[in-house]
């Protein structure tokens, strides 16, 4: 199914909150409608008509999602601990596809280099982690 749609359009963006927001007519916008709708009815109708969709209670839910993994949105990443479910890239394009190149960084991965960037000299940064301050 991923392909036949992505073969359909140029460019395929997944909706956040903010897909709530897109007006019907002047007086009410599409959250108007959904609070309305029972979400199973919703996404019943919505794959009916073609559009690739799921019910989700939360971010986490969407890696359960075979249609998420099946077009990319649900991508394993190798890290340290193993690998790791996370969400890849949000949208497509045709010419120029993006991918979920690596895992969040780890928990203290970059702060050197971002401290040293917003200008703390190297030996006030060592002394920040020696002390605990950052990690």
């Amino acid at each position: 199914r991923c392909e036949s749609a992505a073969a359909a359009h140029d460019l395929t963006l997944v909706e956040g909150s903010g897909g709530l927001l897109v007006p019907l007519d002047e007086e009410r916008d599409f959250a108007d409608l959904a609070f309305r709708l029972d979400a199973s009815l919703a996404v019943s109708r919505l794959r009916s008509a073609g559009v690739m969709c799921a019910e989700s209670r939360h971010i986490m839910d969407a890696h359960d999602e075979p249609h998420a993994v099946a077009c990319g949105l649900s991508v394993a990443a190798e890290t340290p601990i193993g690998p790791v479910r996370q969400m890849g890239p949000p949208f497509s394009f045709s010419v120029t596809p993006a991918a979920a190149l690596r895992p969040a960084p780890g928990l203290g991965e970059h702060t050197s280099e971002v401290l040293g960037e917003i200008g703390y000299p190297p030996e006030k940064i060592a002394g920040l982690l020696a002390e605990g301050s950052v990690a």
